[in-house]
């Protein structure tokens, strides 16, 4: 994928790199960009990709780059958020790699919480506590909270399962050698992001998590504005095609990084009973219930005899 740098920071010593994919979002763009400038931890490159906006976003970012000495821009056509985040990858400096939505909002303090935890317990990743937010209140996302992947402390992937229910590749700080070789697939735009953050989790063999609020995620209110995580909604049939291809990319990490077997198998059957209750079962159900009756024959058919 070729790409344009168009401003490149001239932050010297950066010890974390964040990462933000731009697409249309001139609505929100601020308040994200302000809220990584308002970080108490030093040494922070903010690189922002911008997806080929159309919206002004890009010229918004630029203006922030040419006020600030640690932004980074980026422009590339439009390929998606795995692309833009390889992009990213490609040219960060810092010790560390965390991502950062482009309408999501970092708390003052989070990357300060993770670079700590990070280099006092000597990890890969470190991970934290995450809330969802609208314009009048923020929740707990429900079903980290019920499985208990908040708790506290030094962890693994065979130990603690329940981490796989935390997936995404934002609230989260990676040491760059663990995932230096790692990138995100480009054929795929639901669940791309998900055998990334797995063989992370496996490569880093512990991960830790702080008892902190680290990360606010939006939850848009704009029926028009749509989000990537409401495709699963708008085109079920689509997004069930990718999750599919995810856990295809997904289960030979199991046999990369688990030698016992035994150990090997009960974390599959976790993964695989995650995969089906969190993000399947919403798109299964979607073209059962909504979609045209070409998408639903060749789920029931097609997909059954592939997989």
């Amino acid at each position: 994928m070729s790409y344009e740098i168009i401003k490149k920071s001239s932050l010297e010593n950066v010890l974390v790199s964040i990462i933000t994919p731009v697409y249309n979002v001139v609505t929100y763009i601020d308040e994200t960009i302000s809220s990584v400038l308002k970080q108490t931890q030093e040494g922070i490159e903010l690189i922002l990709v911008d997806d080929g906006s159309t919206d002004g976003s890009y010229e918004k970012i630029v203006e922030y780059a040419e006020q600030h000495k640690n932004i980074t821009v980026i422009r590339q056509e439009n390929a998606g958020p795995g692309t833009a985040r390889n992009v990213g990858l490609e040219v960060a400096k810092g010790q560390y790699v965390s991502f950062l939505d482009s309408d999501d909002v970092l708390p003052e303090k989070a990357v300060e919480f993770l670079y700590q935890a990070a280099v006092s317990e000597n990890v890969g990743v470190v991970t934290g506590i995450s809330v969802s937010f609208n314009s009048t209140r923020s929740w707990f996302i429900q079903g980290h909270y019920q499985r208990g992947v908040f708790k506290k402390g030094r962890k693994t992937v065979v130990k603690n399962p329940e981490m796989m229910y935390t997936l995404g590749p934002c609230n989260k700080l990676y040491r760059f050698d663990v995932v230096q070789n790692l990138r995100f697939p480009t054929e795929i735009k639901v669940g791309e992001d998900q055998p990334f953050v797995l063989e992370a989790y496996l490569a880093s063999k512990d991960i830790y998590t702080v008892d902190e609020i680290i990360y606010n995620y939006r939850a848009r209110e704009d029926s028009e504005d749509v989000s990537l995580s409401q495709i699963v909604k708008s085109n079920p049939y689509k997004s069930f095609s990718d999750l599919l291809r995810s856990i295809q990319l997904s289960l030979p990490l199991f046999d990369k990084y688990i030698s016992n077997q035994v150990m090997r198998e009960k974390t599959i059957e976790y993964y695989l009973s995650r995969m089906l209750s969190a993000d399947l079962w919403a798109a299964f159900r979607g073209i059962l219930l909504e979609g045209n009756a070409s998408d639903q024959k060749k789920c029931l058919f097609r997909h059954y005899r592939t997989y």
